[in-house]
């Protein structure tokens, strides 16, 4: 499994973040793990794929990805548009969350995206939803996969776009 993170792609090629040219260092990264790590048997892309939500953005990942020859499942982050990824990056996957069954594994995918803010929160549904599927295999591994992290970890701004309620999330987990 390939799992990755804040690519930060735009309809613009030349889109450069902190000084780096975002597709130029998405396609070097998926090179790395391509020659490091082998053939994936999945990707998980777990938000802040394309900064400006556009489709052509989401387009251009879909392409670099689909070199990798395995199954793509996507989440969004607080850039990405919702609509415009799961009509152009997805394999079937159709909202959230997402349960993927695979080798003994649960894997569900959780939008912790709230539009027009940078900070998370998960729904009431998910988490019902969430602990539904956890219970239905509880013999299984379970990876729960979602873009804000709900722990705070100290740095001022990454402590800003944090899960705004993890106390649900964690009792639900527990």
């Amino acid at each position: 499994m390939l799992q990755f993170s804040d690519a930060h792609l735009s309809v613009d090629k030349s889109h450069c973040l902190a000084g780096l040219n975002t597709l130029d260092s998405f396609e070097q990264v998926l090179e790395h793990a391509k020659q490091r790590l082998g053939q994936p048997d999945l990707i998980l892309a777990t938000g802040d794929l394309v900064h400006d939500g556009s489709r052509e953005g989401y387009v251009i990942l879909q392409a670099s990805l689909q070199r990798l020859n395995a199954p793509i499942y996507c989440l969004p982050g607080n850039h990405d548009s919702t609509e415009e990824m799961l009509a152009t990056c997805t394999q079937g996957q159709t909202g959230f969350p997402f349960n993927l069954q695979q080798n003994g594994w649960s894997i569900v995918l959780l939008d912790s995206s709230v539009t027009g803010k940078v900070g998370g929160s998960l729904s009431e549904q998910q988490l019902m939803d969430l602990d539904k599927i956890l219970s239905s295999r509880p013999e299984n591994k379970s990876l729960v996969c979602l873009h804000h992290h709900p722990l705070k970890v100290g740095s001022a701004w990454l402590d800003k776009i944090a899960l705004d309620n993890p106390e649900p999330f964690f009792a639900v987990i527990d």
